[in-house]
């Protein structure tokens, strides 16, 4: 799985780029490309607008990401300072919400909020249970015209609580520290639940191709999730031309139900 890891400051970038060993790659001006054999890396710099323009850019060009991660600093009035919470909706005012699938065991979640300017004290107070900063939410809104939710996730780490400079530098050692593990952590989780969205899809593309091959054969209720079970067996056995060929038959002109339906398990079955 090739993972998309997108961070806003090159300070929060910089112990994972040297990490993994990532490459530079040439990429326009306005934001940084580093790549590896499982990650490519982006910097996009402060803001909405340029975090949404990389990751826009990106992937519309050269993407071969199958999610993408959004990982740096986060103001909290009242969250753990120096924890990671995965952020569990993404708000700008007066922009919609976004909510994004809950997919972590390991990681608590709040809500975030976008702002277009450090958030001070008194910001978060108002909000003491919410995270802020100031990229995710274009991360989010230019990652879904290319991904499906559950592919897009933020992971945010609680530097200060008055959105300081100073609060954040002095957060810097910590996060680098848990940074890593975090990352790797989070991505064995997304990668089950990938996966488990694509057997899913394949589950309920293939349900509804044989619910309609079925009604054809007027097979029962019983012998079309007999039929469900067998086809999901062999597609998973890679023998999916085996189920295209058996469902593009047109009707069998075999009078008798049971015997239809013995006919259509010996063609799905034949020469096993």
């Amino acid at each position: 799985m090739k993972t998309l890891l997108v961070f806003a400051h090159w300070e929060e970038a910089r112990h994972v780029v040297r990490y993994f060993d990532a490459r530079s790659i040439n990429c326009p001006a306005f934001y940084k490309r580093f790549s590896c054999d499982s990650y490519d890396i982006i910097v996009t710099g402060i803001g909405i607008l340029n975090m949404q323009a990389a990751v826009i850019h990106y992937f519309s060009t050269e993407s071969k990401a199958d999610c993408a991660l959004n990982v740096g600093f986060a103001g909290s009035a009242s969250k753990t300072l120096h924890s990671w919470y995965a952020a569990s909706s993404v708000h700008c005012t007066p922009f919609k919400a976004h909510y994004l699938d809950p997919v972590f065991s390991k990681s608590p979640y709040a809500p975030l909020h976008t702002v277009h300017q450090p958030a001070t004290e008194s910001q978060m107070k108002n909000k003491p249970d919410s995270l802020f900063d100031m990229e995710g939410y274009g991360f989010v809104t230019g990652a879904k015209r290319f991904l499906q939710i559950h592919q897009i996730h933020l992971l945010k780490f609680v530097s200060d609580r008055d959105g300081k400079l100073e609060s954040v530098k002095n957060s810097l050692k910590d996060y680098n520290e848990s940074v890593i593990n975090t990352i790797e952590t989070a991505l064995a989780e997304i990668n089950h639940i990938i996966h488990l969205a694509g057997d899913l899809r394949l589950y309920y593309d293939l349900e509804t191709s044989v619910k309609d091959f079925s009604n054809k054969q007027r097979l029962s209720f019983t012998q079309t999730q007999q039929l469900l079970e067998y086809c999901m067996y062999l597609v998973n056995a890679k023998q999916k031309h085996r189920v295209n060929s058996v469902l593009a038959e047109s009707y069998l002109n075999i009078p008798d139900r049971d015997k239809r339906f013995e006919e259509i398990c010996t063609r799905l079955y034949a020469n096993e």
